[in-house]
């Protein structure tokens, strides 16, 4: 029994022994590291990213992100990507390194908040710089002033309405603009 506890004791320091010098062999790997080039987008007057955004159904969105390359490389050098989030994930919404489009469909549900994203890939190396933001959507309807209006011997109805931006707009014919299928021409009394 002495001597089977002797013979591991020995295999173990052997084993031990190898294990070391096989570890202490020099790594030949490729340690020759770069320097990524770091971006950072932001809006003017938000230095944390970009600032959430509200805006009426039918109003222009654009947004113009001020972007700092830490290694000062060419803006040529990388895709600019906008994104909307779906419930089946992220959906492009646009090219471009600028947004610029009308708030209607696919995010033109008024009341309703979304989650937007503005993603830079540098082309050399495929590495994204991603922020993200929140944009609401408002129903431009839902405040101001309404009249009854006669159009060709019909009626529709006007509006007044105070926009999100505190400024008045006139909206004509807003039950055709709509899609109202309410009968519009009145039943002559004789």
């Amino acid at each position: 029994m002495k001597y089977i506890r002797m013979n591991i004791f020995k295999a173990t320091v052997l084993f031990s022994f190898l294990a070391v010098m096989i570890a202490c062999n020099e790594d030949l790997g490729n340690y020759d590291y770069k320097n990524i080039n770091i971006v950072k987008i932001r809006d003017t007057g938000n230095d944390k990213g970009l600032s959430n955004y509200t805006c009426d159904l039918g109003e222009t969105l654009k947004i113009e992100p001020i972007l700092e390359f830490s290694a000062g490389e060419d803006e040529s050098l990388f895709t600019y990507t906008w994104y909307y989030r779906t419930s089946n994930g992220w959906q492009v919404l646009q090219e471009g390194r600028n947004l610029d489009i009308e708030v209607a469909d696919p995010i033109g549900m008024p009341d309703k908040t979304y989650s937007l994203a503005y993603e830079i890939v540098n082309k050399k190396n495929q590495i994204p710089y991603r922020k993200t933001f929140l944009l609401k959507v408002n129903n431009p309807l839902t405040r101001g002033f309404l009249a009854l209006c006669e159009h060709d011997n019909d009626f529709d109805i006007d509006q007044i309405a105070l926009s999100s931006a505190g400024q008045f707009t006139l909206y004509k014919n807003i039950l055709e603009m709509s899609g109202s299928e309410l009968p519009r021409q009145g039943v002559k009394p004789y």
